[in-house]
């Protein structure tokens, strides 16, 4: 069994003077590490069980998270029972999967799918890929595909495996996506102390996008001098709200929670080379999680984030769940997952 979870993770307080209007992220009571859940997948199923979830999704109707592998073509759903007093995990299971199909209501081919977004109107989600890249909305019953999104022209200058890794969806409708690391035209992917510049797209209700910004990633810091660090997931608030979820990886693993602010921010959607004078988006951190490589016996390279049920504790906080990709490990049935508590509160730009 590996060691238990000892590193340090910080819920930091953000700018005293907008605290009580910004999104806040907390640990689980009663310390650090709390949060921690490994849900062991013993169901099998057709597929022989769940491995690499990648990409993770909520319907608050049916309280039933979906979460979607970049090892296969299929989605899977996943019951997760929570302390509702504290946000805790306290069980959790996989169904059947479902097989993602094609337009002509044909088993998809594998395109290394790595990020899901919810649409409760159609009863499907929304599949963003590397291959391609591309992004196509698949009903939840059956598995066919409904739709395409149109893509924006600079990403046709995508870097094999640092293409499309996240996407977000609200209740109004609203989309972003976002590619790991930089295109071939944006400049170089990151490196030990370095951060990459990716592009975040903004799909407003339509299948075409209407906006694209530039985004900074951090660079690895003291304890990662080895690692490389890009965009895992992205999280869109009904308010509007983008938190975006960095992911470092070295001799161990770093995850950032920032608030994103496009206001000030050059809109590139048409800029396929860029000049050195585009402004990117403001970010403020929200949050840090450092984790050791495994975790009884799981893999914790978070890269999953999905907002789950309020909690009944009167503070009108949401839990916040990651989930952690096991990398085809040797206990691929053995999925970490990570809670926090997010307060939803009036959003007050940084």
């Amino acid at each position: 069994m590996s060691a238990p979870f000892t590193s340090l993770v910080i819920a930091l307080p953000i700018f005293a003077a907008h605290a009580a209007a910004t999104p806040i992220i907390q640990e689980i009571a009663p310390a650090p590490g709390s949060g921690l859940f490994t849900l062991v997948d013993s169901s099998g199923g057709t597929s022989g069980g769940a491995s690499g979830l990648s990409g993770l999704t909520y319907d608050p109707v049916n309280g039933l998270f979906y979460a979607v592998s970049d090892n296969d073509s299929l989605v899977y759903p996943i019951r997760l029972e929570f302390d509702l007093n504290t946000g805790r995990i306290t069980a959790g299971d996989i169904a059947e999967p479902i097989t993602l199909r094609d337009a002509a209501d044909e088993p998809l081919a594998f395109r290394d799918q790595e990020d899901l977004a919810f649409n409760d109107t159609n009863r499907s989600v929304f599949v963003c890929c590397e291959f391609g890249p591309v992004i196509t909305e698949h009903a939840l019953s059956g598995g066919k595909q409904l739709s395409e999104l149109v893509m924006p022209p600079a990403y046709a200058h995508i870097r094999k495996n640092k293409a499309l890794e996240a996407i977000a969806r609200n209740a109004a409708g609203q989309m972003w996506t976002a590619n790991e690391e930089a295109l071939e035209c944006d400049g170089p992917t990151s490196s030990p102390g370095l951060g990459t510049t990716v592009r975040l797209t903004r799909y407003d209700c339509s299948d075409t996008p209407a906006a694209q910004f530039l985004y900074q990633t951090d660079g690895s810091d003291g304890s990662f001098v080895t690692a490389v660090s890009g965009v895992g997931a992205m999280l869109l608030l009904d308010n509007g709200s983008l938190i975006v979820m960095e992911r470092a990886g070295g001799t161990g693993l770093r995850n950032r929670l920032y608030l994103v602010d496009a206001d000030t921010a050059s809109d590139v959607l048409a800029v396929e080379t860029l000049t050195g004078n585009e402004a990117p988006v403001s970010k403020m951190l929200l949050w840090t999680g450092y984790f050791p490589p495994q975790t009884n016996d799981a893999v914790n390279n978070f890269e999953g984030l999905a907002l789950g049920p309020a909690l009944t504790d009167g503070s009108g906080d949401r839990v916040l769940v990651l989930v952690a990709d096991n990398d085809k490990s040797e206990n691929a049935t053995h999925h970490n997952f990570y809670a926090l508590r997010l307060s939803v509160m009036t959003h007050v730009k940084p």
